[in-house]
């Protein structure tokens, strides 16, 4: 008995134990259910659904005109999920494999480059993907919207995500047009912002949506639709004072410049002397082959270097302002070297210029002759040179809206580095420190008549076409140069030009009125001993009212195969930069020049154009022209007598065209008109087209043209 009842005991407890163990987990359901439940449930849905941030269209940046800089483009990838209901249903009904085979052709078909996979491997990928169960299988990686289009069309995809299977996501890629046309000032944004697009990133950036996923497997999710989905809001637009043209011809004589002088890199900037807009912002690197170059820094606003003899309009304006000198004042440039307290300083003519005048000092760009100048009427009282140059902020920077800018020195009297040397060597370009867009500064304000602007590189932020904030130009220093220290200053500097023994008469052309001064600047010595210097030139032009100016830097020559002086290197750059402008803008064209009528050829130039650019283009050359009396649109232009008449010119409409004798743009323009794409070569006029004239403009969906 007693051993029966301890069995019976030990079976009770373990049923009661059993039973307050069901009891407790009852009881922790009912408080999950009722007083956790709402904490269990979102943590679930966390588990299986998630939130994601879904990035915004970025902002466009424009040029002036309104031409593309930098776009966003959408790209997309693509996946596909293997486990919807209908496709679950085809393999039910045996059906699946055909159509998996029919979409495996169709992506062959249209992805069929080399590398590309088979028809035979897209297939047995794909049903090895449903037999997997994937609900996120990649397709595609990064096509454009016209591929999207087309891979709709395919078998299974054509039925959408919730039927076919196709998962569309949507991102976008950034794009510049015009590739290295001013790729550093335009910039880039990502983990390092640089130029415009990280500083104004806050506007081109938009707002980020938010969009629904829900996970498939550990680590596939797919979209699903949401009513809390939240759309991204696209970027504001940036409108640049950048000129694609300015900037097209400043690139291509920077760069034919830098491989000819093999240079190891360089930067050209044009900018609005009235406004302070920067037109033009070229900044290249040669890379070893010394033909290849890229923007890989904005040393224009960047690169803070020792000028050299650029620098001299800044002692030359302290000196006219402050009343120490007149230009035809003489100074002492003895035989090329003369002692500043214990060190040697050279001119670069031998034998030096003895005794001349300041205005042929700064047109022979005699160091000693500034050094002597300087020390003599500022020696006793140095801080006012400095002051001078602050009163002209060149000590501050720029605050552009971009990143990087480089910082300027100004040497003060007293300050860290200071010496007995300082102030002769100051006076021609050395022991201080400026970018390339500071020192241009200086070279505008005298241009500007002594107002120096703000540099100006946005003009406005819109959206779509309402403008939200305008940029105007800016003054940035006013007051401190008088009207007769700018006009002597313009004269100094016409005459390094125009002078016989100014050190930019080489780039003297009597066509061209052209003011500006050259600068070479010993940068450091390498481990050989070997100087490598910096190239320069600064100006404007036209000298007697100024519309634009420039300056060139241009770093690191090769001495062994090129002369390194800013004459040399920078000052043809300069050249060429001015003689585009010169034939670029009609306003800088003066004096007109009288067409003589016997000089017309019979055969004139245009053999038709639009009647607007033809009565232009004839009555600026103070020719007579005759318009025809009906309104058309194209004309051809025929001799008569003294006067040019246009005579009209019917555009075939069902017919290809005669395009020869057009120019470029009325040849594109008349083609795109007929949905015909061109493709053409060389510069000039059309002189050759294929097909003919007078093709069938069914048979026709590009047009080949030479010009010459």
């Amino acid at each position: 008995m007693s051993s029966k009842s301890t069995i019976f005991w030990r079976v009770y407890l373990a049923f009661f134990t059993l039973a307050l163990f069901a009891l407790a987990i009852l009881a922790k359901i009912a408080v999950i259910q009722t007083v956790e439940g709402e904490t269990w449930r979102a943590l679930a849905d966390s588990l299986t659904t998630q939130y994601v941030e879904v990035a915004p269209n970025r902002g466009n940046i424009y040029a002036s005109d309104g031409r593309l800089l930098a776009t966003s483009l959408y790209e997309y990838n693509l996946h596909m999920d293997l486990g919807t209901a209908y496709i679950k249903e085809l393999h039910a009904q045996g059906l699946l494999w055909s159509e998996l085979d029919a979409l495996a052709g169709a992506l062959a078909q249209y992805f069929n480059g080399e590398g590309e996979k088979t028809k035979w491997q897209w297939s047995h990928e794909l049903k090895s993907a449903f037999e997997q169960g994937r609900r996120y299988h990649p397709i595609r990686k990064t096509v454009d919207h016209i591929q999207l289009k087309q891979i709709r069309k395919f078998p299974l995809f054509s039925l959408g995500q919730y039927k076919g299977g196709l998962i569309v996501e949507q991102g976008t890629m950034r794009k510049r047009p015009y590739n290295l046309l001013a790729k550093r000032t335009i910039g880039y944004h990502g983990d390092k912002m640089v130029g415009l697009e990280g500083g104004f990133d806050s506007h081109l950036a938009g707002v980020k949506g938010q969009r629904l996923l829900q996970r498939v497997s550990y680590k596939e999710w797919i979209p699903i639709h949401d009513a809390n989905e939240v759309e991204p809001e696209n970027g504001k637009d940036l409108y640049t004072t950048l000129d694609i043209y300015i900037q097209d011809f400043v690139e291509q004589s920077l760069r034919q410049q830098l491989a000819k002088s093999k240079a190891d890199h360089g930067c050209a900037i044009v900018m609005e002397v009235s406004t302070g807009k920067v037109l033009a912002i070229s900044n290249l690197k040669t890379y070893d082959d010394g033909q290849s170059v890229d923007e890989i820094y904005n040393y224009a606003i960047g690169e803070a270097t020792e000028p050299g003899s650029t620098f001299k309009l800044a002692s030359l304006l302290a000196l006219l302002e402050g009343g120490y000198m007149q230009l035809d004042d003489t100074v002492r440039t003895g035989k090329g070297s003369q002692n500043f307290h214990n060190l040697v300083m050279y001119d670069s003519k031998i034998g030096g210029h003895g005794t001349i005048s300041l205005q042929k000092s700064f047109e022979v760009s005699s160091n000693i002759g500034f050094a002597n100048a300087v020390g003599q009427h500022f020696g006793p009282n140095e801080s006012r040179f400095t002051e001078f140059l602050q009163s002209l902020r060149l000590h501050e920077t720029l605050d552009l809206p971009m990143q990087g800018e480089g910082q300027p020195l100004i040497k003060t009297p007293g300050s860290t580095g200071w010496s007995g040397t300082t102030l002769p060597w100051m006076a021609h370009g050395y022991e201080l420190m400026l970018t390339p867009l500071q020192t241009l500064m200086i070279y505008n304000a005298v241009a500007n008549n002594g107002i120096l602007m703000e540099p100006l590189f946005v003009t406005a932020i819109k959206e779509v076409n309402h403008t939200l904030t305008t940029f105007e130009p800016r003054v940035r220093v006013q007051g401190v140069l008088s009207q007769r220290t700018v006009a002597l200053a313009k004269e100094a500097l016409v005459g390094v030009i125009e002078s016989r023994e100014g050190t930019a008469h080489n780039l003297y052309k009597p066509y061209l009125s052209l003011a500006g001064k050259t600068g070479t600047a010993v940068l450091e010595k390498t481990e050989k001993g070997e100087k490598i210097y910096q190239a320069s030139f600064a100006g404007f032009f036209p000298a007697e009212n100024p519309k634009y100016s420039c300056i060139v830097v241009i770093n690191n020559p090769d001495r062994s195969t090129w002369r390194y002086s800013g004459s040399d290197v920078a000052g043809p750059v300069f050249l060429g930069i001015a003689q585009n402008l010169y034939s670029y803008d009609i306003s800088l064209q003066q004096p007109k020049y009288e067409v003589a009528m016997e000089n017309i050829q019979a055969r004139p130039t245009f053999l038709a154009a639009t009647i607007d650019d033809l009565s232009n283009i004839y009555q600026g050359l103070g020719i007579d022209v005759k318009t025809p009396a009906e309104a058309t649109l194209w004309a051809e232009p025929q001799l008569q007598g003294k006067s040019i008449a246009l005579i009209a010119k019917d555009m075939p409409t069902h017919t290809l065209p005669n395009l020869k004798g057009l120019s470029l743009s009325d040849a594109l323009y008349l083609c795109e008109n007929l949905g015909i794409q061109v493709q053409h070569r060389g510069m000039g006029n059309v002189y050759r087209q294929s097909p003919g004239p007078g093709t069938d403009l069914q048979k026709v969906s590009k047009v080949y043209i030479d010009l010459n």
